[in-house]
C-alpha cells in the first residue's frame, strides 16, 4: 500500500466532515492545513525535511482567508497562537540540539495560525502524545535508538486533525 493512501483517506474524510458541520469561511484554511500537513508528512517520512514551500502554502492560505473573511481581531489571536507554538518548538529545537528541526518549528507556527489558540493547544498536545507513543514503541522493539532521527511531521498531521476536530465541535 502506498504511503499516501492512509493520510489521503483521512484528509478526505475530515474534509467531508468539515463541509457538513463547519461554517464555509473556515473550510479553505482547514483544507489548506490538512493538505499541507499531509504533504509535509509524506516528504518528511522520505527525506527527513519539511520544505519551506509547504509551510508557506499553509501560511498564505491561512493568513489570506483569515484576514479576508474573519477580520483583524481574530487574526491577532491566530498570530499569537502561531508565535506561541512556533516559540515552543524553537525552544525544543534549541534544547534537543537537533531533535527537532526548523521545519518542525515553522510547521508548528503555521498550524498555530490556522487553528487559533484553543485548537492549537489541543493539536500540540495530540502531536506530542502521538510522537511520544510511536517513539516509545520504536524504542521498545529496538527499531530505533535514542539518537536516531524520527520524522515529526506525521505527528503534526495527527495533531492538526485533532485541532480541526476541536474547532468543528466548538
Amino acid at each position: 500500500m502506498p504511503a499516501w493512501v492512509l493520510p489521503g483517506g483521512a484528509a478526505i474524510a475530515w474534509g467531508v466532515l468539515a463541509a457538513a458541520l463547519w461554517p464555509q469561511h473556515r473550510l479553505l484554511p482547514a483544507a489548506g492545513l490538512v493538505l499541507g500537513l499531509w504533504v509535509a508528512a509524506c516528504i518528511d517520512l522520505r527525506v527527513h525535511r519539511i520544505p519551506n514551500a509547504v509551510v508557506l502554502a499553509i501560511l498564505v492560505v491561512g493568513v489570506l482567508s483569515q484576514l479576508l473573511q474573519a477580520g483583524l481581531a481574530p487574526a491577532l489571536a491566530c498570530l499569537s497562537a502561531a508565535c506561541a507554538s512556533g516559540g515552543l518548538f524553537a525552544a525544543l529545537a534549541a534544547l534537543t540540539r537537533g531533535g527537532f528541526g526548523w521545519g518542525d518549528v515553522k510547521l508548528a507556527a503555521a498550524m498555530g495560525w490556522v487553528l487559533g489558540p484553543t485548537a492549537t493547544a489541543a493539536a500540540l498536545a495530540a502531536t506530542a502524545v502521538a510522537g511520544g507513543l510511536v517513539a516509545a514503541a520504536l524504542l521498545l522493539v529496538r527499531h530505533r535508538g535514542l539518537r536516531d532521527p524520527l520524522p515529526f511531521a506525521p505527528f503534526f498531521f495527527v495533531g492538526g486533525l485533532v485541532g480541526l476536530a476541536v474547532l468543528i465541535v466548538r
